[in-house]
């Protein structure tokens, strides 16, 4: 679900520019073309408790409203490429240094295994970044 701000945790963290960065991003638009009802409706069970019921019921019909607690939320940066496609795995982009050499890697939408492949991780950037 999209977030209005980079740590929008409630519905009322808006910012504006972040959220213009967003809509303007070519494969946002692309991404929102082809999923823009099942957008909409995660964000309506978000804000609409009923509906969010409704839904789980299909799922597990003896559930109920008193049976869900409300918890804060989390937010969890997801990597889109330009034609709206999620980035599935970890990213990693060189910034080549004035000589062209490399000078730093960013490490991009670590994905919820990242702490666990944190040791191969580290030993693909050193590999990347040995002379």
């Amino acid at each position: 679900m999209l977030a209005l701000s980079r740590e929008g945790y409630r519905w009322r963290d808006i910012s504006i520019s972040e959220t213009l960065s967003v809509l303007s991003h070519r494969g946002f638009r692309s991404l929102a073309r082809r999923h823009l009802a099942q957008g909409l409706d995660e964000m309506k069970r978000s804000v609409w408790r009923p509906m969010f019921v409704r839904e789980l019921q299909r799922l597990v019909p003896e559930i109920a409203d008193r049976h869900l607690v409300r918890a804060p939320a989390g937010v969890r940066a997801q990597a889109l490429d330009d034609d709206g496609a999620l980035v599935d795995d970890f990213l990693i982009r060189p910034e080549p240094a004035p000589d062209g050499s490399t000078s730093t890697l960013h490490v991009l939408n670590a994905p919820s295994p990242a702490a666990t492949a944190s040791l191969e991780i580290g030993s693909e950037l050193a590999r990347r970044l040995a002379f």
